[in-house]
């Protein structure tokens, strides 16, 4: 007795809690356990629970057909009961054919290639303020271009398929945008994008929201168009799937420029920013006609003064 008492002080002088520790513990876990069924349920999901509603059907489907023999005085309702549950679980069967991803999967895949691309583009001393430049090669398509200035010059067109270049003794980077995969499946979807940028901007902006379910909702803030001049759509978009849009080259913002660049044919400046309500907005500004992208038909290239590129970027936030 003399013993357990003293066992017992023991434990309250070297300050031990075994019920608190074995609560920690459990607690602990718990947590591990909910981290693997969230990560479980995100990847089987919808594969299961689609796969799950056609055996339903057909389960539906078996038992009216059964229930013919017993209730012959239905036999016409159950036999048309039977064939729609037969084909609503062949259509079902046919249309999820593909692994639907669930949003936080491809949210953790975007966030390790932003996070490898953010490094690299720092370490060259690159700014996220980007470029969409269309190529002649139906192979290399338009090409994301990171420099560290905007009035850094585009290089020359046997030049884009390089993924380092160097512009005035400095480097910049050339990369696949994400938007070249989502372009050409737009275009396989609903066909060639339209040659004005008015209807392109509808096209895709019902692609961001309808097809590829990017964000909850986008819209269109204001389009300037003018043959010979800097040309400029503002595009804002709500409830992001995939995290924060304005990083570098998400695939909004890169659906949008690749598509922009594609209809335009010219070098696409690409800027984004995330509003206090959490939504998120696109400058692209490119520029048509007789003066155009490149560094030899900016204004200061023929002794006039250039708009800072702050300049631009704050009136843009402040129209």
């Amino acid at each position: 007795m003399a013993s357990e008492f003293s066992t017992r002080s023991d434990r309250v002088a070297s300050g031990e809690n075994e019920p608190g520790d074995r609560i920690e513990a459990l607690e602990e876990r718990n947590r591990e356990l909910e981290t693997e069924n969230e990560r479980l349920r995100s990847v089987t999901g919808p594969k299961v629970t689609y796969r799950r509603a056609v055996v339903l059907l057909l389960l539906i489907a078996a038992a009216a057909a059964g229930g013919t023999v017993l209730y012959p005085d239905s036999r016409d309702v159950l036999i048309g009961i039977a064939g729609t549950g037969a084909f609503g679980a062949v259509l079902l069967g046919v249309l999820v054919q593909e692994w639907f991803l669930s949003a936080s999967v491809g949210r953790s895949i975007y966030d390790t290639l932003w996070e490898n691309e953010t490094r690299i583009a720092s370490r060259l001393g690159v700014a996220e303020t980007s470029r969409y430049v269309p190529t002649d090669d139906e192979s290399l398509g338009v090409r994301l271009y990171l420099s560290r200035s905007l009035d850094d010059p585009v290089p020359p067109a046997d030049a884009l398929g390089s993924t380092v270049v160097t512009v005035d003794d400095h480097y910049a980077l050339l990369l696949e945008p994400t938007g070249n995969e989502l372009v050409a499946l737009l275009e396989r979807t609903d066909g060639a994008l339209p040659g004005s940028v008015q209807s392109a901007s509808v096209v895709l902006r019902e692609a961001v929201v309808e097809l590829f379910e990017l964000s909850i909702g986008a819209e269109v803030v204001d389009l300037d168009v003018s043959e010979g001049s800097e040309n400029r759509m503002r595009f804002r978009v709500a409830g992001s799937v995939l995290g924060d849009a304005a990083r570098l080259d998400h695939p909004i913002r890169s659906l949008l420029g690749v598509g922009l660049a594609r209809i335009t044919d010219e070098p696409v400046e690409s800027e984004a920013w995330t509003e206090d309500n959490g939504n998120t907005v696109f400058v692209f500004r490119w520029r048509t006609g007789p003066e155009q992208s490149s560094a030899a038909s900016r204004p200061e290239a023929n002794g006039e003064p250039s708009e800072p590129v702050e300049a631009r970027t704050a009136r843009d936030r402040n129209p």
